[in-house]
């Protein structure tokens, strides 16, 4: 339309001016064609007329549109050379610009560019310069723009705020995902985000069709603890509409997807209704099912959704199990005076039909938040200056965790496996090998840790091939725990002596002791060992949280949570199959990782904090098969849980059978544990090991410093050729 009207003008012989060619530019810009709108400018440009503001801003916004964010600069560049001076519009289309191309620090520049000329910033600057921190992987600096925009008093939009909901919570990290619960929940109150649940006398509904993962998740978490406050006074009946987001999903529902596996993973009472589609499914429950659950588990619930503080989650499972809700609640706040006063009368005001499930759930609930019961004003600051120092301990985290991943890198790049180099008898042998040196390490109460470590080790050994008859594979296998529980970082109490490994093996300590000398010879004494396991805890440290804090503790309390446990189980089955020998230890735990956090409804699968550590993507071919590999063996340990849940429903006499959901939770964790010859699953203990880099550094010294490892004996050691495996 706009160019059938210039083209009346010019038949008319009405020349263009300056505002004819800026509606042109602006009608070729919103149309998307960027060769049309340079076209226009260069016409405007021959024919003399002036180009103002609004001439260079939309030029810039059609080079945002057209993602060419280097001609955006040039333009904006050209702009300042002829006297224009730009506005807040053409700052923001410059920082659109930037951000369309992933360039966050030229964003950052025009930024502080555009506040240098006293330009003063809107909700459409944010939104742009947040866009572009998220883009490059810069959550905390998107963070920081946000709260540079909340202190400047400019009041954000939903557009903007889902924005860094999303960037927060796609970190996977506990801090941040605690950081979007208060951001959220300052949002609900100022009414900025609505949250969609219906109530009616006989019906209560949650609505999350339509929004974001981080959103649905958000949304899904206040709604359970605000059922948690109103206790055993539920509605008949309760649902969930987990619907398409609004994101273009391929064929499925993201947060169906995430939200039914995530209650399921619960042990929730909802049950998916029968018009379920791909894209949209009602879970529904009756509410006292509901009501039930959330007393029997409330404050565990609500921690599997959003990660407690330090400290908190024992307190929220004390009173989840009957202990003191006030407790907890106290230790949500901080365990000060103060705080247990605000847990008191926030128990109090919930009523005493609540019960102290419901009064730890609403604890939980602030603590996530980053608030303090109350509005008061000193609240707010004390958790302002707690937020400080978590946002130190976080920076500190991601510090060990980028020190230690780069340990692991150089130990992958200097150490391969070949599987073709293994003889035929030993990969015939291997899984047998692979589970025994679990029941071994169990008898000699190794960290799970020196395990992995030794089974890795007796790949490398055979990868060189060690030229040994299958007849002393299992004295090869004792030789590498032996090894690897020397450099294990173990108290010297606990390292188990020669003799003893022997005498658990089923070895002669002669046999063990020449095998060992052999073996060492074939590695030239280069006994470095990073596991999966290594690396799927040290994942789980930068995430922190619960996870974080017991893959911090050592794999036995790892093993004591149902995350921990799953990952546990997965990997005990991965170190027995030979595909995962192709795969480099670190993406061997990325793919373990992400597939037992899907399994659980843990959005997002694989976080970009662990992305961003480690490089690896959906789009790396490696993690893409392994992940494929992980899932295989995941849906065989949960079709060997459902037959034993089956097969002791079976036996059990009728009246005394257990749930079928819960055996079979507990059968899918537990039943790749550690086994002892005469059956019975064997609980390894604590490594007392150390932090992770402490752990790092002792399995593998070259790693850590770049140069080639002792001899466990501390004697010398030859220097290693370049090349080698």
């Amino acid at each position: 339309e706009a160019l059938r009207v210039y083209e009346r003008m010019v038949a008319a012989g009405q020349p263009p001016n300056t505002t004819t060619y800026n509606a042109l530019i602006s009608a070729h810009s919103k149309a998307g064609h960027l060769p049309k709108v340079l076209q226009t400018f260069e016409e405007m440009v021959s024919k003399g007329c002036e180009r103002s503001v609004i001439t260079y801003s939309s030029l810039i916004s059609a080079c945002e549109k057209a993602g060419e964010w280097k001609l955006a600069l040039q333009l904006f560049d050209e702009m300042r050379t002829e006297g224009c001076i730009p506005n807040v519009i053409s700052y923001n289309s410059l920082i659109a610009a930037c951000a369309q191309g992933a360039q966050w620090e030229k964003a950052g520049e025009v930024f502080e560019a555009m506040q240098a000329q006293g330009c003063r910033p809107d909700v459409v600057t944010y939104t742009a310069l947040i866009q572009a921190y998220e883009r490059g992987g810069q959550w905390r600096r998107a963070l920081a723009a946000f709260e540079d925009m909340r202190a400047r008093q400019c009041t954000p939009d939903a557009i903007i705020l889902n924005i860094i909901l999303d960037v927060l919570w796609e970190t996977g990290v506990a801090w941040a995902q605690r950081r979007a619960a208060g951001i959220f929940r300052d949002a609900t109150e100022d009414g900025l985000i609505r949250q969609h649940s219906h109530t009616s006398p006989d019906s209560l509904e949650l609505n999350l069709h339509s929004t974001t993962v981080a959103v649905a998740l958000l949304s899904l978490h206040t709604w359970l603890a605000e059922l948690c406050g109103r206790g055993a006074n539920l509605p008949a009946r309760v649902s969930i509409i987990a619907g398409k987001g609004k994101a273009k999903d391929a064929g499925h529902s993201i947060i169906k997807e995430t939200v039914t596996a995530l209650l399921r993973s619960l042990e929730a009472p909802f049950q998916e209704s029968a018009d379920a589609t791909a894209y949209i499914g009602r879970l529904e429950a009756t509410g006292p099912e509901v009501a039930q659950w959330l007393a029997d588990k409330g404050p565990a619930v609500l921690s599997c959704i959003i990660p407690l503080p330090p400290g908190v989650a024992d307190a929220a499972a004390s009173s989840s199990a009957g202990g003191s809700a006030t407790a907890a609640s106290a230790a949500a706040q901080g365990s000060g005076p103060e705080a247990a006063s605000a847990a008191s009368g926030e128990a109090a005001a919930l009523g005493a039909s609540s019960g102290q499930a419901a009064a730890a759930a609403a604890a939980a609930a602030a603590a996530v938040a980053g608030l303090y019961i109350g509005s008061s004003s000193g609240g707010r600051s004390r958790s302002r200056q707690q937020a400080d120092k978590d946002l130190k301990e976080e920076l500190a985290a991601e510090a060990r965790a980028a020190e230690a991943f780069a340990m692991a890198q150089y130990f992958e790049k200097t150490h391969n496996l070949s599987v073709q180099m293994m003889s035929p008898g030993y990969l015939a042998q291997r899984p047998e090998l692979a589970r025994l040196a679990a029941t071994i390490g169990a008898q000699l109460h190794l960290p799970e840790e020196a395990v992995h470590d030794a089974v890795l080790l007796l790949d490398r050994a055979m990868s060189v091939p060690l030229d040994a008859p299958e007849s002393l594979h299992r004295a090869a296998l004792a030789a590498c725990l032996l090894l690897a529980g020397r450099q294990a970082g173990l108290p010297e109490r606990l390292v188990p002596e020669p003799g003893t490994v022997a005498e658990a093996a089923g070895v002669s300590p002669l046999l063990l002791g020449q095998v060992q000398t052999a073996l060492l010879a074939a590695l030239q004494n280069d006994t470095a060992s990073i596991s999966a396991l290594r690396c799927l805890t040290l994942y789980l440290e930068r995430l922190g949280g619960e996870g974080g804090a017991a893959a911090a503790a050592g794999c036995s309390a790892l093993d004591g949570s149902a995350l921990g446990a799953d990952m546990l189980g997965l990997l005990r089955e991965v170190l027995a199959d030979e595909e995962f020998c192709n795969y480099r230890p670190s993406v061997t735990a990325a793919a373990v990782l992400l597939v037992a956090r899907k399994s659980r409804g843990m959005a997002p699968y694989w976080p970009t904090a662990l992305s961003s550590l480690t490089g690896y993507s959906g789009g790396t071919a490696e993690l893409a098969a392994a992940i494929a590999g992980a899932q295989r063996l995941r849906d065989k340990l949960k079709q060997q849980a459902a037959s034993s849940a089956g097969t002791a429903a079976a036996a059990v006499p009728a009246g005394l059978q257990p749930s079928m959901r819960s055996a079979s939770a507990k059968s899918d964790a537990s039943s790749a544990g550690p086994v002892t010859p005469g059956g019975a699953s064997t609980q390894l203990q604590p490594s007392e090991t150390g932090s992770l880099l402490e752990q790092i550094r002792a399995s593998s010294p070259a790693a850590a410093d770049g140069l080639p490892l002792p001899l466990p004996s501390g004697g010398a050691r030859e220097q290693q050729p370049e090349g080698s495996p």
